[in-house]
């Protein structure tokens, strides 16, 4: 062989592992881009998922407060259509 073809092979050994380094390097790369992403949409789920609960759990307790007020003013009006027993004050 000679120096040239030596050289030729080197140089063309040297290109090919460079460039395959960068085929990894560019992989990876995109591999974290997409696990950053499927990571970015986990957590906006979980947010979603967590803000349904949550405006869920705040609509029970608004209809349990009205339902809570509504008993209260059935029973103050039973109590105030209650006949008294005072003469002067006849209802």
């Amino acid at each position: 062989m000679t120096p040239h073809q030596v050289f030729t092979v080197a140089a063309l050994g040297g290109a090919l592992g460079v460039l395959t380094i960068a085929a990894i390097a560019a992989l990876s790369a995109a591999a974290g881009i997409l696990g950053n992403k499927a990571f970015e949409r986990a957590t906006e789920w979980r947010q979603q998922r967590h803000d349904r609960r949550q405006q869920e759990h705040d609509r029970r307790a608004l209809q349990q407060a009205v339902r809570a007020a509504e008993d209260t003013r059935r029973a103050f009006d039973a109590i105030t259509a209650l006949p008294t027993h005072d003469p002067r004050n006849p209802r």
